[in-house]
């Protein structure tokens, strides 16, 4: 559970990333008072800050779509959130605005840690989840009942054989 809301908090926060760069970029309010930019530099930057807040979009989007549940997003999860931690690092690095590390970083980050000594797991799914080897369909032609296994196959013998002709 507490791995879902760190997981829900970043995602929530990568979508008004997505927001504020694709929207109010060059807004008074927005991403000229955040960043400390002036109107031309703003102006200057709105096609970048789009192509960034398309970004934030998506990880946002594969955050989401580990808290649906689904089978198998838990990598798409992982990766989304190890993104998040990298640009908030490399944000911080590049533009020497400290918190980008707290904002961007910290929650994906601790969703990471939650999610290692947290794991989400089948349990979670519902109750009574089948375990995953309950899932996949036998194969038609496993077993003592194969028609091409035994002595008594007819497509075994001297004609059958690719190796010795």
């Amino acid at each position: 559970m507490v791995t879902r809301i760190f997981i829900a908090i970043a995602a929530i926060l990568h979508l008004g990333f997505m927001v504020l760069e694709m929207y109010f970029w060059t807004g008074a309010q927005g991403g000229r008072k955040i960043l400390g930019m002036t109107h031309d530099q703003g102006e200057a930057s709105v096609s970048l800050a789009m192509n960034q807040g398309l970004y934030n979009g998506f990880l946002a989007v594969g955050m989401g779509y580990v808290l649906s549940r689904q089978r198998r997003a838990e990598p798409i999860g992982v990766f989304c959130l190890l993104c998040g931690v990298v640009a908030g690092v490399f944000g911080a690095c590049t533009t020497e605005i400290w918190q980008f590390l707290v904002v961007q970083s910290l929650p994906s980050a601790l969703a990471l840690v939650s999610w290692y000594y947290c794991p989400l797991t089948a349990r979670e799914a519902g109750p009574n989840p089948q375990p995953p080897h309950a899932m996949e369909p036998e194969s038609p032609i496993q077993g003592p009942e194969s028609p091409i296994q035994g002595p008594e196959s007819p497509i075994q013998g001297p004609a059958a054989d690719p190796v010795h002709p």
